[in-house]
């Protein structure tokens, strides 16, 4: 009866495992096809955060956790993306500038 268990824990890693290993092919043909530019960006961020909290539920057990644990664990996640909406609009055009010394 533990083994049967134990077993399927192992299958649920593998799956996890399998979504981190698509997820990271994904973010990788998005960096080398999308355009440069805020989709791009957002496309990155997305997938990433769905790999945070992918590894953060299942790897960290959170998702047996209660709600103020994690709500203290995903705090450095809500003020990134805070900090990254405040500093988008000055990455317009100067961000894809690249400046040459003389």
């Amino acid at each position: 009866m533990a083994e049967a268990a134990h077993h399927s824990g192992y299958k649920s890693y593998f799956i996890i495992w399998a979504w981190l290993l698509a997820m990271t092919l994904l973010a990788l043909g998005a960096g080398e096809f999308l355009p440069t530019g805020v989709l791009k960006a957002l496309v990155l961020v997305g997938i990433t955060l769905a790999k945070v909290i992918l590894i953060a539920a299942f790897f960290m057990h959170l998702r047996t956790e209660k709600l103020n644990l994690i709500m203290i664990t995903f705090i450095p996640v809500i003020l990134a993306l805070i900090m990254f909406s405040f500093m988008s609009p000055d990455m317009g055009e100067t961000a894809t500038r690249t400046f040459y010394l003389r």
